[in-house]
């Protein structure tokens, strides 16, 4: 394949940062009301963050201030459970913006404005990073730029890599992209003996993927793609890299990865730990099919032009097996072990974002295909993906208007708001579809009650509003253990909408008053009519109870009509110590 001018995949990337940049001024800064920027280092980006706020605000990394849920507790105090891989990706940013502060008067507290900015900045800067480093990779196959454009263009506007790097610029998905697509360029320059450094670049970028997220590390066994098109002995290679130049790049290796330790150490007084003590995996129960096609995050099924990677893999076993075959190893790889952590759907995101670091190698098959057809098959393979790159904006689209829901989706439900973008779809799903909890010694079984209706099933309405439901005494509530709540239960309204207005409620509390109050839609798929039997099942967390609280799950009527119960079913469990 013959190389031509690279100025089709140059604008892919200059694209994507002006997509970058008014998205993110307008939605990630500006919203509705200019005060969105408030929230841009949020959810687990926050915790990523604190590493920069204890360092710099709070003094030192012991009284790093963020969520509770950020730390795990470990030595002679906690630890952010996330690793500092992230953080030094944003420090310079950070500092420019503490700077900035520094000089202008601004309250210096790592959340104004300022430093908000920086990380949105920093995504911005790391987006480009990560694509340029991928477009490099890609040309050096001598693929058509045409082709490189193509596979730019998938993971631009075909995947949720830009949306992510956008709303949600303090997460570690985008930095991870980049780490990634900057180690296998690297160790392609290495290979091809093009830089006498790149031996030692790559090292750092290996580095920083251990660094940021561990398991990412995963993406190396796709390395024998960067020996396509020069069969030098391996042994050979390493010998002509010299002892010197690998020597750096194992002082780098070791100096960057050993950060974290330190971290550790200036955290809880131990080098060692284990951050997510509470969570961990599956690995005899993984959830592989969920992960690459259900309605919940399904890889394939939000972002469906990756399945050109398949064939891409035939185009590319043609020209070098060996590289095939380690693309597939280490995608099947990083998709199984997605699949066996506890909570598989990785909570309120869209799409499945943990595959998103490895876009890299998606994208190789995908330019290797595109250059490989013929024009013809190339018009009809555009015929293809425009309609599928529009109907994953639009997702995108109902993600952030909340008619697609982060995390409770099925079949039925995807049906529901399959290209709708009415305000009547907004907010139609609850969140009462929580995975079990990590459990690796199993559960204390609280509660595991079939209530029992009589033959005329329970009738709501507004003079009897309270539906059956079971109550947990004090004695029989272990504290300080978080509690997975399991029901199900038939239901048909008599009214029509009447159901709209039940609620699954559960309490914690003493003397009459709860300090946890939540409630559950007893329809989260709102049908235009609910006058027949359905089933609902539900399930959810309740914090740890205090000592002497009392735990209430119970069903309610708020409105007027009259619903029908039965087969109301219901376990409470406890994580096993």
């Amino acid at each position: 394949m013959i190389r031509t001018s690279g100025r089709a995949s140059l604008i892919a990337v200059f694209t994507a940062g002006l997509l970058h940049l008014y998205f993110s001024t307008t939605h990630r800064y500006l919203g509705s009301d200019g005060e969105a920027w408030r929230t841009a280092i949020s959810s687990d980006g926050d915790g990523y963050y604190a590493y920069l706020t204890g360092l710099f605000v709070d003094g030192g990394l012991r009284h790093a201030n963020a969520s509770d849920n950020h730390f795990a507790p470990a030595g002679d105090g906690r630890v952010i459970k996330y690793l500092c891989g992230t953080a030094v990706v944003q420090l310079p940013f950070f500092l420019a913006a503490h700077a900035w502060c520094a000089v202008t008067g601004v309250e210096a507290n790592g959340r104004t404005l300022p430093y908000q900015v920086a990380i949105g900045i920093c995504s911005l800067c790391v987006l480009l990073f990560g694509l340029w480093q991928l477009r490099a990779l890609l040309r050096s196959f001598q693929l058509p730029d045409g082709a490189v454009a193509f596979a730019l263009w998938i993971l631009i506007v075909g995947t949720g890599l830009l949306y992510q790097a956008v709303m949600t610029p303090s997460m570690s998905h985008t930095a991870s992209f980049a780490a990634i697509a900057w180690a296998l360029n690297e160790a392609r320059r290495a290979w091809l003996g093009k830089d006498d450094h790149a031996t030692v670049r790559a090292a750092l970028a290996i580095a920083l993927i251990a660094l940021i997220r561990p398991v990412d590390l995963l993406a190396l066994f796709a390395l024998p793609v960067v020996a396509m098109d020069k069969p030098i002995g391996l042994l050979a290679w390493v010998k002509r890299q010299g002892v010197r130049r690998w020597l750096i790049a194992a002082i780098v290796l070791l100096f960057i990865i050993s950060l974290q330790p330190l971290a550790w150490y200036a955290q809880c007084g131990r080098f060692f730990v284990m951050p997510y003590a509470n969570e961990g995996f599956h690995w005899s129960a993984p959830k592989l099919f969920q992960v690459l096609f259900s309605a919940r995050k399904g890889l394939f099924l939000y972002w469906p032009m990756l399945l050109l990677a398949l064939p891409g893999l035939l185009v590319l076993w043609e020209r070098s097996r060996l590289a095939a075959a380690s693309i597939l190893i280490a995608i099947g790889a990083i998709a199984y072990v997605a699949s066996c952590w506890w909570t598989w759907y990785y909570g309120h995101s869209y799409g499945m974002r943990p595959m998103l670091d490895h876009l890299v190698l998606f994208s190789i098959p995908i330019a290797f295909l595109h250059g490989a057809i013929s024009r013809r098959w190339k018009h009809a393979l555009l015929a293809l993906t425009i309609p599928l790159l529009l109907l994953q904006c639009f997702q995108i689209w109902q993600y952030q208007q909340g008619i697609l829901h982060p995390f409770n989706m099925d079949r039925e439900k995807y049906r529901t708001i399959f290209l709708r973008s009415g305000d009547e779809h907004r907010d139609l799903f609850g969140e009462g579809c929580a995975s079990p909890p990590y459990a690796p010694h199993g559960f204390d079984v609280l509660v595991d009650t079939l209530l029992r209706l009589p033959e005329v099933p329970w009738q709501l309405d507004s003079a009897d509003r309270f539906g059956p439901g079971v109550i947990v005494a004090p004695a029989e509530l272990p504290s300080g253990q978080v509690l997975y709540v399991e029901a199900s239960l038939r239901r048909r309204a008599l009214d029509t909408n009447a159901s709209n207005t039940v609620e699954v409620v559960c309490t914690l509390g003493q003397g009459g008053t709860n300090w946890y109050y939540n409630t559950y839609r007893l329809n989260d798929i709102r049908l235009p009519d609910d006058r027949t039997w359905r089933h609902w099942r539900y399930a959810f967390y309740v914090p740890a109870a205090k000592p002497g609280d009392e735990m209430r799950v119970y069903t309610v009527q708020n409105g007027t009509g009259r619903v029908l119960l039965k087969d109301v079913d219901v376990r409470i469990s406890a994580v096993r110590r």
